[in-house]
């Protein structure tokens, strides 16, 4: 039986946190569950949810109050916002808040969601890459580094805190049926795979249901530090062409880059042309490897994957050519919301003059 009785979400409202409900449902049906986002989920709601912006002063009143013995940080903005300032704003000083909770409630676990894009995508990355390698930013996209600027506080905080089990994973690209964003709309769904200065790279993907359930045995298992959430293949994106039946375009990066933003300026629709709307930074973890070793979590957690990373894609892709069945409702939550001078017509919320919509917070899929 699991010592966990009381977990916070941030970010429940996505769809890593909404499988990450699914999957404490199954596991443990007697954990109550507090969601915090800036809107209830339609399916795989929790007990109680909260309207919270993570960088509102007040989290931590809210988190006092439900009385978490574990608290995991999904919340996290993954589309480029109107000023980098502003999505730095929301990931990078949200999360610090979110720390700053977890420091004066001191709970049992705290588990962060990072990401592979952390360790950066460079030519003299490690095949595969284990834990225990270094973080070296990508600056040109602001993803990524704010996923690596965080792993060093996350570091640190772990360092200071060892009464809490601090832990973080990193998922490769994370593939499923809830998963929409840039990434898996340039993976399935681009008029041509791109190989970027003519170097067929590596990919690498993992299924939605193997994040969760990973997350749940790095929880239960009381894990610290971090861990690699992503199988133990990879895929070349000559594969992912062919198995799209899809052209494979050799260009230099520069040309490709010089594209992606020529596209941007013309502020032409997200989905005019397909995998065109990615950030430009985004290149360079298709030009350059990043795949990783689970050994930590299949080692010392004896975790297995039920997914391969070809399997994660066909299904992903197969689930993309065809209707995708919606998933039953699940009972409503209790919802407290949030004081009226905080609320926004739209589900969202204002903060310091800015609007953060209910679709801003959205976990890595990446």
């Amino acid at each position: 039986m699991s010592s966990i009785q009381r977990i916070a979400i941030t970010g429940s409202s996505g769809y890593c946190g909404r499988y990450f409900i699914s999957q404490v449902r199954q596991r443990a049906p007697g954990v109550r569950i507090l969601g915090l986002d800036m809107a209830p989920a339609q399916t795989d709601a929790p007990d109680e949810f909260q309207c919270v912006d993570t960088r509102d002063p007040k989290l931590t009143a809210v988190l006092r109050d439900f009385a978490p013995d574990t608290v995991v940080h999904m919340a996290f903005v993954v589309n480029e916002t109107k000023t980098q300032e502003f999505m730095r704003d929301v990931n990078v000083n949200g999360s610090h808040n979110v720390m700053a909770a977890v420091k004066q409630l001191r709970p049992q676990r705290f588990l962060y969601y990072s990401s592979m894009v952390a360790y950066g995508a460079w030519p003299d990355n490690p095949v595969p890459i284990q834990e225990d390698w270094q973080l070296r930013p990508r600056l040109d996209f602001r993803y990524a580094a704010d996923k690596t600027e965080l792993e060093a506080d996350i570091q640190r905080f772990a360092a200071e805190h060892p009464e809490i089990n601090v832990s973080w994973i990193r998922p490769s690209i994370i593939l499923g049926q809830g998963v929409k964003n840039y990434i898996s709309n340039y993976v399935l769904k681009s008029l041509v795979v791109l190989l970027p200065d003519g170097v067929d790279s590596l990919a690498q993907f993992v299924h939605e249901e193997d994040v969760a359930r990973a997350t749940w045995e790095v929880l239960n298992q009381n894990g610290r530090g971090a861990f690699n959430v992503c199988p133990e293949d990879w895929m070349k994106w000559s594969e992912i062409a062919q198995l799209r039946r899809r052209m494979t375009i050799k260009a230099p990066l520069w040309l490709s880059r010089m594209a992606i933003n020529t596209y941007r300026f013309l502020r032409l629709p997200a989905n005019a042309i397909p995998g065109m709307a990615s950030p430009p930074g985004l290149l360079n973890f298709i030009r350059h490897p990043w795949v990783g070793s689970p050994r930590r979590l299949t080692e010392e957690l004896g975790f297995q994957f039920r997914y391969s990373t070809r399997e994660s894609f066909q299904q992903a892709l197969d689930q993309s050519l065809t209707s995708k069945p919606s998933r039953p409702a699940a009972a409503k939550p209790t919802v407290h919301p949030a004081p009226m001078e905080q609320q926004h017509s739209h589900g969202g919320r204002r903060h310091s003059g800015n609007t953060v919509s209910s679709d801003a917070y959205k976990e890595s899929g990446l």
